[in-house]
């Protein structure tokens, strides 16, 4: 980060994302929070998902576990976005492409939690419902938010990132749900 900033990348990404990213790639830092932002992510899903169904595997190993797929998730879905970022000229190193996908997570993350937390907190669905906007606003922002530090981070231009972010997005899902598949039917 430059020194005229003297507010952290983590406030600054939300307000002003683009210079922040590009102050961050060109310093080099933010790749350890980003994971652990993918990392948190991971735990709250796995908290969401383990708290769900009736399951043999007690919830309180499902974090552990959730931890290294969200940063193992990181580490796959950047891989992705950058070599479909090539197909479009992008030219990005790959340890920035998951610093810029891993702070495009941070409004999600956020999201993830807020659910968590209103799961843990067995509140009633007219309760959850007043939350409704909210967690749409914060939806439609980090796919903004992940749009802006991607194309900071590849080199794009605004619709070339978006063709990167669903190829990308597909091929996950797809590859997710064949694994998933899989591992249900394995007894």
């Amino acid at each position: 980060m430059t020194d005229h900033m003297d507010t952290h990348y983590l406030i600054t990404i939300w307000y002003k994302p683009a210079s922040t990213m590009r102050s961050l790639l060109a310093s080099g830092g933010g790749h350890g929070v980003a994971c652990g932002i993918a990392g948190l992510l991971g735990v709250f899903l796995a908290y969401r998902l383990s708290s769900g169904s009736v399951s043999e595997i007690p919830g309180l190993f499902a974090y552990p576990f959730g931890l290294v797929g969200g940063i193992a998730g990181l580490y796959f879905f950047a891989m992705l976005v950058r070599n479909f970022g090539r197909w479009f000229g992008g030219q990005s190193n790959l340890r920035f492409v998951r610093t810029a996908m891993g702070l495009g997570l941070l409004p999600w993350m956020l999201l993830a939690g807020l659910l968590s937390a209103t799961l843990f907190s067995s509140m009633e669905a007219s309760s959850v419902s007043v939350l409704l906007p909210a967690f749409f606003v914060l939806f439609l922002y980090g796919y903004v938010l992940l749009l802006i530090v991607a194309m900071n981070a590849l080199g794009l231009g605004a619709l070339q990132t978006t063709l990167v972010l669903a190829l990308s997005m597909v091929v996950t899902f797809f590859l997710v749900n064949t694994v998933a598949q899989l591992l249900v039917r394995i007894p």
